[in-house]
């Protein structure tokens, strides 16, 4: 039997033919999967895809239909979609055009993420602690990456243009699929063991979940935290987040970001240079400008046309003072005296002496206490009586 040839065009549409005719495919469909990849496109429809273990189907959901959703579909979400398949004749592709979407649950990958993440955390590998400071000035970069991608070219070109001298040492790996996990691990340790850059850059493009998966991976997110060397995570796009970007020392919104932040661009350093250089210099002429301005008044002062008159005045003035100095000491020493005077005077008058003079006497006991009254004295205690030049020992015979 000879073999029909039929055009793609023709075979496309004889497939969109048994597609809408068959009993199942034919009508509306209800399909049970976890959401991935979900995004809202410019004109307000939702694409996703729907995944199990074994496949993935594209999904749409038109702008007209959003509107009526009470659920939108977000990834990670495993849910009930009901709608009619549909093939794209000019992409040769088929997806379900959703016109209602159900929850059902989270689903199993989406809650293995969180339960890995949960762990990590506790163990301190995303703790800002840890987190190292990028090098203000690095001259070697590593780049871990994927050689067959547009990201290394985006890298390359980013950090020549900022920085032409700076070296770049790349280390190849696989970004996506079997075994990515463990060449980017791999990468991690060379680099850690090596010590032969300032900073490492690890990443790749954007893409789906699934493509970016193996950067959540638990050997990749350790190989990360263990590094020595500061780590820029660059994943995917800007809103694209992995556990590598936790574990990193800085997130970065794309590849091309993450040079930029690497590398210092050396035409704005220039620049930032010239206007320092500029400011130091007219801080230097306002500086010598001033200091000019003040040796032109001293040069113009007495003390530098007649120094000699100078002197003679502050010898003049000095002697008026040492005058007044002087004048001010005998003052204040006559005063001083007067007050000494004074006190002498005050003293003598408190002193017991000259009661003593005067005929009065200190009578004290044998054992040389004061007897301020008879009561303590009897007949023939021995007592001593001072008086103004002398002592008499004496015996008492009685006691009125």
């Amino acid at each position: 039997m000879d073999t029909k040839k039929l055009t793609v065009t023709e075979l496309t549409r004889y497939i969109k033919i048994l597609l809408e005719g068959d009993r199942i495919t034919g009508h509306t469909v209800a399909v049970v999967g976890e959401v991935s990849g979900a995004n809202a496109g410019p004109r307000g429809h939702i694409y996703f895809s729907l995944k199990d273990s074994g496949a993935a189907l594209d999904c749409a959901v038109w702008a007209s239909t959003v509107s009526r959703l009470r659920y939108k579909p977000r990834n990670g979400d495993k849910v009930l979609a009901l709608g009619k398949l549909d093939l794209y004749a000019p992409q040769g592709r088929y997806k379900l055009v959703v016109n209602q979407v159900q929850p059902v649950g989270t689903g199993d990958i989406m809650a293995q993420l969180e339960a890995l993440k949960q762990k990590l955390a506790a163990e301190g590998l995303f703790a800002e602690e840890y987190k190292k400071k990028l090098p203000s000035f690095p001259r070697t970069i590593g780049i871990i990456t994927s050689a067959t991608g547009a990201a290394l070219q985006d890298m390359v070109r980013v950090a020549k243009t900022r920085n032409p001298r700076v070296r770049l040492i790349f280390h190849p790996a696989k970004v996506q699929g079997e075994g990515a996990a463990e060449e980017i691990a791999a990468a991690l340790n060379y680099f850690s063991k090596a010590n032969n850059v300032d900073v490492v850059v690890c990443g790749r493009g954007g893409g789906s979940m699934e493509d970016l998966w193996e950067f959540n991976r638990e050997i990749v997110v350790r190989a990360i935290y263990s590094c020595p060397v500061p780590i820029i995570s660059a994943v995917g796009h800007e809103t694209d987040y992995t556990l590598a970007d936790f574990a990193a020392d800085v997130r970065a919104a794309t590849p091309s970001n993450a040079m930029e932040l690497a590398v210092p661009d050396t035409v704005e350093l220039g620049q930032k240079l010239g206007q320092l250089a500029a400011r130091l210099r007219q801080a230097a002429n306002t500086k010598i400008k001033y200091n000019r301005t003040r040796m032109e008044v001293l040069r113009r002062s007495r003390c530098m046309s007649s120094p000699a008159m100078l002197l003679t005045e502050k010898r003049q003035s000095l002697e008026v003072l040492a005058e007044r100095l002087i004048d001010k000491s005998r003052g204040n020493m006559e005063v001083k005296r007067q007050r000494i005077v004074l006190q002498r005077e005050r003293l003598a008058l408190l002193n017991p002496m000259n009661l003593l003079r005067r005929g009065y006497g200190i009578v004290r006991s044998g054992d040389g206490k004061l007897l301020p009254s008879v009561s303590g004295v009897k007949t023939g205690d021995d007592i001593m009586i001072r008086l103004s030049d002398g002592e008499i020992n004496a015996v008492v015979r009685a006691v009125n």
